[in-house]
């Protein structure tokens, strides 16, 4: 078993090695596209729900958060309601009007998203 290894000299190794980088980064650059694209897709899905501007980095989490809670909220109490959950400023409301039923009043949203965050990760849904 013998390695074959060709070995290449100054401005042949360097258009080499920028081939090789082009080619990676591209494919690189293709993936994190299509993640975006994904993530994106995920966070319009989620934004039905939330009745409230999200911004930052942070935005496709706090999206994702609320879009695990409400599908699991839904299914642990199947039983009891059949309307959607929807987030408000200040409430977590049955239906996706803010003036429905409360699941839950807050004073503010970091204070409703940081309830949210805490009831996933106490539940383990998240």
């Amino acid at each position: 078993m013998s390695d074959y290894t060709v070995e290449l000299t100054g401005a042949t190794k360097d258009k080499y090695i920028e081939q090789r980088f082009n080619k990676e980064n591209k494919e690189l650059v293709e993936r994190i596209s299509e993640h975006q694209k994904e993530n994106e897709r995920q966070f319009k899905e989620a934004k039905k729900l939330i009745g409230f501007s999200l911004r930052g980095n942070n935005k496709y989490y706090y999206a994702n958060q609320c879009a695990i809670f409400a599908k699991n909220f839904k299914e642990q109490f199947k039983v009891r309601f059949t309307e959607e959950i929807s987030f408000h400023k200040y409430s977590i409301n049955y239906g996706y009007s803010q003036y429905g039923r409360d699941v839950k009043r807050f004073n503010n949203k970091e204070e409703m998203l940081g309830f949210v965050i805490g009831y996933n990760n106490a539940k383990g849904w998240s």
